[in-house]
């Protein structure tokens, strides 16, 4: 249930090359599910150079540093010590991250997935649990992305027993963006460009237009109340009539076409609405998580007799592409935390650093010590 979004700064004219690029280039994701795994994931930093990576290649050599969030992992055999290799391994595997070069990609629920599996991994082979930092230790950009995925030098392949319906959202510093996805019957990718910036989950990106389009001309959204309410309606009691029949539910879809809908009314610079810089970007990717968060219990398993839980938004980053800046915030504390680039490499990491979020505190006291 998880929804991800680009949003993008004013453009600025590079006099030399005559083109337009995005003065900063924001990603806000949501991360809706029920398992405590997801939960209780740390803030994971991956060096660049060898990791512990697939079951093809026991390393690799990773070109970029990483920064974002991996699987809360507990080793339930006993006899194993917690730094063994398939712990270790586990705890490396990213739901969502960033990369030093401004390249980030993140892994969204996807039902109906299909994957090529096999008992044999070559090291050429990229466990679909694993690509998320396979996209962001090896590549800078979304072309590179584009051109290894297309390539055939890879194969992308379920691990059996581990059947994970995924789909990818991947944007880089320029603020170019694609979505790949694994939908066809013989497990080959899909890459889609999306230039829109949004993606919830199932149905795929390509349905997901099509119902956005196709509830684009039924309700004709505007941010304006309309010159003419309906007939039920003796008079506005307030603005936003002209979004009525916005969708509010938090099914895919229509997280979807609600994100796509804010999105663009909120960035609209010929109104005013223009979005100047970082900061602006950032505090209008809050706002939009907010309006698709998730409280617990209110999406329940089962029914009234058996449910064993809910899907939630257990936890939310915010991704500042051109300034190299992580930050996230988990579900039971409201303040978002942050880390960059240029703190990362003064520590001078050798080996991954696992730093767990802060949740035990809902404010911040406005006198310091008090």
């Amino acid at each position: 249930m998880c929804t991800n979004f680009v949003i993008t700064t004013e453009t600025s004219t590079n006099e030399q090359s005559l083109s337009t690029s995005p003065k900063a280039v924001i990603v806000g994701r949501t991360m809706e599910f029920g398992n405590r795994y997801v939960a209780d994931g740390k803030v994971t930093i991956l060096p660049k150079g060898e990791q512990l990576y697939s079951y093809g290649s026991t390393k690799a050599d990773h070109k970029y540093c990483i920064v974002g969030v991996n699987i809360h992992v507990t080793n339930d055999d006993p006899n194993k010590e917690d730094n063994s290799p398939t712990v270790q391994l586990l705890a490396n595997c990213l739901t969502d991250g960033l990369n030093e070069a401004g390249l980030t990609c993140g892994s969204l629920w996807l039902p109906g997935s299909e994957y090529m599996t096999t008992h044999k991994f070559l090291e050429s082979d990229i466990p679909v649990y694993l690509f998320t930092n396979w996209v962001l230790g090896n590549f800078s950009s979304v072309e590179e992305v584009k051109q290894a995925v297309n390539s055939n030098d890879y194969r992308f392949f379920e691990v059996e027993n581990l059947p994970l319906p995924l789909h990818f959202p991947i944007t880089d510093k320029s603020g170019k963006s694609i979505v790949i996805e694994f939908s066809s019957s013989d497990g080959e990718p899909s890459v889609y460009d999306n230039e829109l910036g949004i993606l919830t989950n199932a149905p795929t990106y390509p349905e997901q237009l099509a119902n956005l389009n196709a509830m684009l001309r039924e309700h004709k959204f505007s941010p304006y109340n309309p010159a003419q309410v309906p007939c039920s309606i003796k008079a506005p009691q307030g603005e936003g009539y002209g979004l009525a029949g916005l969708p509010g539910d938090p099914i895919p879809a229509s997280r979807f076409v609600k994100t796509a809908v804010l999105k663009q009314f909120a960035t609209d610079a010929q109104a005013g609405y223009e979005i100047k810089n970082a900061a602006d970007a950032k505090t209008l990717a809050y706002h939009l998580i907010n309006a698709v968060d998730l409280p617990k219990g209110v999406t329940r398993y089962g029914d009234a007799h058996s449910s064993d839980g809910s899907d939630y938004t257990q936890w939310i980053v915010v991704k500042d592409l051109s300034h190299g800046e992580f930050q996230i915030r988990k579900y039971d504390s409201p303040i978002p935390y942050k880390i960059d680039f240029e703190t990362i490499s003064q520590l001078e990491l050798t080996e991954p650093m696992f730093i767990d979020v802060p949740q035990n505190a809902d404010a911040l006291s406005l006198i310091p010590n008090h």
